[in-house]
């Protein structure tokens, strides 16, 4: 079965909730992070160390919004990456170039471009909204406000509309796909055991489907599925003490194909997969595998584990990999307030996961980086999910040849 390999208490926190893109350099593995306060964090991965430059942050920003959106990124080219993100302060949408050298461990933040909004007076914008690259800002006002803007991150056009959530705000999400007539995402109301829904953006009109338990409707929690006949979405709530939660599987016609009972995984009444979860393979035969992160209330005990199941969701087999008293940790695994960036990163070389994050030690953040070998299953895996981050082949693998001679 996978095991893991988890190093803790790391100087620099990495949070999973933030825009960051991963590359292989010098047969390493690496992560450029960007903050909600425009630092960065070079994560090397490979070796368990991140460097934080403090230098890039905004003198202006938003104190305790770390949330960050990934827009485009450019491949690396030498020991550089480039990419393009968005953070947001007090009334304004900032538009940022970061730029890192993963040799010299620097970095450099410049603002491309600033769109000013005096309705922008909440963090939901941010930590409830979703990019949808290359220019297109879903941006929920939050607050007591039932408007969603979209925001056009080229010209700075701004489009609202009124949910009809009366005080209760909207939450947007990275589970979308285009249709012929319309644009279609998984989208929640911030309510306790409120119905999951959908929205068709451009005719801004919401369907209903079910409630997954007495959270709230959580709908950027969890990955999407893209396998080669399949797009799957998964749907959780979460966020409210004492309440136990499921997490359903739709297809992208939003029929739901299963349910994942998450009590009957981890034996716990009060189950909140809030920090995420992806099923990451198809396997074999049928069936997937998924990485699942998990606690037994809000911000309480935490645990990682790896999942089989069937061809309808249930499970087959887990295996835990760890446990912690970390309440309020974040990685890498599509957790609250996160887009399409914040999902795990394959090593397909070395048939490993990494998942990296930040979890609370005393009164500070901490980083953590886990190594999740899954050779043990490879030879079960079909296909990968394609709406995940992955690292192939640095060179061309050598083929070693054997000359045996027979004397004549």
């Amino acid at each position: 079965m996978p095991t893991v390999s988890l190093t803790e208490n790391l100087a620099v926190p990495a949070t999973g909730q933030v825009a960051f893109v991963p590359v292989r350099h010098n047969n390493k593995i690496w992560a450029v992070c960007m903050e909600g306060d425009g630092t960065i964090a070079i994560v090397n991965l490979t070796d368990k160390t991140v460097a934080g430059i403090t230098e890039t942050q905004d003198p202006d920003y938003w104190s305790g919004v770390w949330e960050s959106r990934l827009i485009d990124w450019k491949q690396i080219t030498g020991s550089t990456v480039t990419m393009r993100c968005v953070h947001i302060r007090t009334n304004t949408v900032v538009i940022d170039r970061v730029e890192a050298d993963l040799s010299a461990l620097e970095a450099t933040r410049t603002e491309e471009s600033t769109l000013d909004f005096t309705w922008l007076t909440d963090p939901a914008p941010i930590t409830h909204g979703v990019v949808i690259p290359p220019r297109l800002h879903i941006a929920p006002e939050g607050g007591s406000s039932p408007i969603v803007h979209y925001i056009d991150l080229e010209t700075g056009s701004d489009v609202s509309w009124d949910t009809g959530f009366g005080s209760y705000f909207a939450r947007a999400s990275h589970k979308y796909v285009v249709k012929s007539d319309d644009i279609y995402m998984l989208f929640g109301k911030h309510l306790a055991g409120d119905v999951h829904r959908y929205l068709k953006l451009f005719s801004q009109q919401l369907v209903e489907l079910e409630s997954s338990g007495g959270g709230s409707p959580r709908p950027q929690i969890g990955g999407v599925s893209w396998f080669y006949n399949d797009l799957l979405f998964p749907a959780t709530s979460g966020g409210v003490e004492g309440a136990d939660n499921d997490i359903f599987i739709y297809d992208d016609e939003f029929t739901k194909l299963g349910t994942i009972d998450l009590a009957g995984l981890t034996g716990w009444s009060v189950n909140d997969a809030f920090y995420g979860f992806n099923i990451y393979a198809k396997k074999t035969g049928g069936g997937y595998y998924m990485l699942l992160s998990i606690v037994n209330n809000v911000e309480s005990l935490y645990r990682l584990y790896h999942v089989e199941l069937n061809s309808t969701f249930g499970v087959v087999a887990s295996t835990l990999l760890f446990e912690k008293n970390w309440g309020f940790a974040s990685g890498n695994m599509n957790p609250d307030y996160t887009d399409w960036c914040n999902v795990p990163v394959i090593d397909v070389n070395a048939k490993k996961i990494y998942v990296f994050g930040s979890h609370p030690s005393g009164e500070t953040a901490r980083g953590f980086i886990a190594e999740i070998d899954i050779s043990d299953v490879w030879g079960n895996i079909a296909e990968l999910n394609k709406a995940m981050w992955h690292l192939g082949a640095v060179a061309k693998i050598p083929t070693v040849l054997t000359l045996q001679v027979t004397p004549l």
